[in-house]
Order: C-alpha cells, then sequence, then structure tokens
C-alpha cells in the first residue's frame, strides 16, 4: 500500500470533487493520478477515510477495477482496501454498492500479484463482522480464488487468505465449498512449512473443516494426519496444541483416523504432551488417548 506522510491536512471540498472527476474521467492517466492518490490519502488518517467515502469516491473505484490499465486496477483495490482499515461504514458501503463480484475478479483474475492479495486482505476486512460474513461467503468463485491464492501467493497473500478463511468458514455449509475449491492441500503445506510462520493459522482453518465429513476425507487423502503427527513431534507449543485439537476433531468421527495416527507413533508423542505440553494441549491429548485405547 502507499506510504503515509506524518501529516496530513484535513481534506477540503474542492480536491475531492477533482479526485472523483479523474476517476471518472475515462482517460487512463487521469484514473490513475485519482486513485493513486485516494490511495495515499486513505492510508493517512480515519477523517480521511470518512471524507472520500462521502465524496463518492468507493463507487467509482469499484468501478475502476475493471480498467484495462493493471496499474489504476492496483492502485484502485489498494485504496477500497485502505477505506476499510477501521471503518465499519466503508465497509457497508462496498457491500451496498455491490462490488463483492468485482473483488472476487481481482482476487482470480487480478493483473498483478499485489492487486490479487490486495483483494484477499479486502474480503478479510469485510469478512470479518457477523452481519457481513453470509454475503462474503455467497459471492461467486471467491473460494476458488482464495484456494489458487493460497498456492501461489506471497507469505502476506497466504496470510490473508487463511484469516479469511477463518472467516468465512465460521458458516458451516462454506466449509464443502472451500474443500471442493481446493484449500486441504495447500493448507497441509502451509502447516508442513515453519519458514512462513503460518502454522496456526494454517491448522485454525483445518480445525474448522475437520469437523466436516467432505473436510476429514480431503485431509486424510491428502497424508494430513503424517502431518499432524509430525507437528506433535517437532512442533513448536503453540503447533502441537492445534495439532492436538485438529485430531482430536478427526479421531472423534473416524477410527481409520485413528487407526493411521497409532500406526505413525501418535501415542508416545501423546505421551509426551500430557507431561510437558500447554494445558490446553494436554486436556486434548488426554481425550486423543482416551479415544485410542
Amino acid at each position: 500500500m502507499g506510504d503515509a506522510s506524518p501529516s496530513c491536512a484535513p481534506l477540503d471540498h474542492s480536491l475531492l470533487e477533482e479526485l472523483m472527476n479523474r476517476l471518472r474521467s475515462g482517460i487512463h492517466d487521469q484514473e490513475l493520478g485519482g486513485a493513486k492518490e485516494l490511495r495515499r490519502l486513505a492510508k493517512l488518517s480515519s477523517s480521511n477515510r470518512i471524507r472520500i467515502s462521502e465524496a463518492g469516491a468507493i463507487p467509482l473505484l469499484l468501478k475502476a477495477l475493471k480498467s484495462s490499465g493493471t496499474d489504476v486496477q492496483a492502485h484502485s483495490i489498494a485504496a477500497l482496501l485502505n477505506l476499510t482499515i477501521r471503518n465499519d461504514a466503508n465497509k457497508q458501503a462496498i457491500l451496498l454498492a455491490k462490488g463483492l463480484d468485482s473483488i472476487v475478479d481481482v482476487l482470480k483474475k487480478g493483473k498483478l500479484q499485489e492487486s490479487r492479495e490486495n483483494a484477499a486482505a479486502l474480503l478479510f476486512n469485510l469478512s470479518h463482522a457477523n452481519s457481513h460474513r453470509m454475503t462474503v461467503a455467497s459471492t461467486e468463485g471467491i473460494f476458488t480464488g482464495l484456494a489458487e491464492l493460497l498456492r501461489d501467493g506471497s507469505a502476506r497473500g497466504k496470510r490473508d487468505v487463511a484469516a479469511a478463511l477463518f472467516n468465512l468458514l465460521q458458516i458451516r455449509h462454506c466449509r464443502p465449498l472451500a474443500v471442493r475449491a481446493g484449500v486441504v492441500v495447500p493448507l497441509l503445506r502451509l502447516a508442513q512449512d515453519s519458514s512462513l510462520g503460518l502454522v496456526d493459522e494454517s491448522l485454525t482453518v483445518l480445525l474448522n473443516l475437520a469437523g466436516h465429513q467432505e473436510g476429514r476425507f480431503a485431509i486424510m487423502q491428502a497424508s494430513g494426519i503424517r502431518t499432524l503427527v509430525d507437528l506433535l513431534r517437532r512442533g513448536s507449543d503453540s503447533n502441537k496444541e492445534y495439532a492436538c485439537a485438529v485430531l482430536l476433531v478427526l479421531c472423534l468421527d473416524d477410527y481409520a483416523c485413528s487407526e493411521e495416527a497409532c500406526n505413525l507413533g501418535v501415542q508416545e508423542l501423546l505421551e509426551n504432551l500430557l507431561v510437558s505440553g500447554t494445558e490446553r494441549a494436554q486436556r486434548k491429548a488426554a481425550k486423543i488417548m482416551e479415544l485410542l485405547k
């Protein structure tokens, strides 16, 4: 996102009107200048975010997402993201302007990876409130787009995808949609790669999926039990805690999960957790041990 300056003079009506006219112009350089400046101003202060929205920028920025100019699209999606920083009214304004389809289109087909990742971050912001979550989750193609970015995004992009998925998968009927879109394999890869610092984030999403039949099957098919057992062996304390939680949910409803975990040596690892794990991990480990008897 754009750089913030240390201070920001109050926005006056004439400047905002000029920026709106640039976005309306249909001229690439004018649109680019308007979107770029709005991106910068929206990041500077909460009062700017209010004034920019009141000037009518949100529908114009959403329209600019369809621009043939890579740079216009990039600055427009970033401006929209900045406008939602600690501003619920602007989030609501984006939904009322029916902007979700355009945002998901950038997520899936954005001309720059930065644009796709800013779209994911924006969807995370929009899905944070319970009242918005169902609307966001119902947008066609959202889970396919998130799954694709989870596979090929940067660490920052993957973090935003995981956060958006965590929000959206609070809705139970979205869990099979995410599984069918292909999120399980890249989530397990994130759980296996401690260098990205996203092990716990991926496990919290997998925890939501593990309780659903399709999610459980997909995790098992992707060697997820082995991944969880490996985390119990070598992960951090928090990794072990989350891995235990996922494993417990899997084993509750599927004997095959329990059998595979036993074959991988999970019992000794659980015994170790009962002695040295966090309090939550100890509770989960004890419950798994009961299931394995």
